[in-house]
């Protein structure tokens, strides 16, 4: 005979109800800020190539750079999730966050080096790893685990969004200038309103579940 299991005895998960997550300052800020940063990753994912070719690199050397781009985005995933053990919160995401920043100079600057390509490279799949890991840690630390499930999608999809529109807007932006600069530099600015946002967001309450 299967024992039935006593749900009295089973620890419920603690958090805010959906009403009321949708409700606080924090949950405002972090999707303003996913959807600035998601514009960034969604550029990046579908105009890389364009940029590479555009700054002098030919069109089979720039695809190759997207080698780099995989295992990047492994690492960001790790290095973020061990990060969260260790620091605060809101500084790991702003860091998360400031890593497109970093691929947005280097390709201001990229002059058909392949070198910098790939450093270049490296930055972009280390925030896609570290951005998603933003979204799950922040979405239990700040909002609980009552209603994580739904609020992760609703944030993630927010995140989606972004990126899409993010990626149309550039396309749109570069076929009436002809060019990626200022892109880049819009770019960069919509990551420092996010770290501004994260980081403002207040310490997360602490919570048994």
């Amino acid at each position: 005979k299967i024992p039935t299991p006593n749900l009295k005895a089973i620890p419920q998960a603690h958090g805010l109800s959906i009403r009321d997550s949708i409700r606080t300052r924090p949950f405002w800020q972090l999707s303003s800020a996913l959807l600035l940063v998601a514009g960034c990753v969604g550029t990046f994912m579908v105009h890389i190539q364009p940029i590479l070719t555009d700054s002098g690199l030919t069109p089979a050397v720039a695809a190759s750079v997207a080698f780099f781009m995989g295992p990047s985005m492994i690492a960001g995933r790790l290095i973020t999730g061990v990060a969260f053990d260790i620091f605060d919160s809101r500084i790991v995401s702003s860091v998360a966050f400031g890593l497109p920043i970093i691929a947005c100079a280097l390709l201001l600057q990229l002059d058909g080096g392949y070198l910098m390509a790939v450093a270049a490279g490296i930055f972009i799949g280390l925030s896609m790893g570290a951005e998603i890991d933003v979204v799950a840690y922040l979405t239990s630390r700040y909002f609980g685990l009552r209603h994580y499930g739904i609020l992760f999608a609703i944030l993630i999809s927010i995140y989606q969004v972004g990126s899409g529109s993010g990626s149309a807007i550039s396309a749109a932006v570069y076929d009436s200038s002809q060019s990626y600069n200022s892109i880049l530099y819009i770019l960069a600015f919509s990551c420092v309103i996010a770290i501004f946002l994260v980081a403002t967001m207040g310490k997360p309450p602490n919570r048994q579940h």
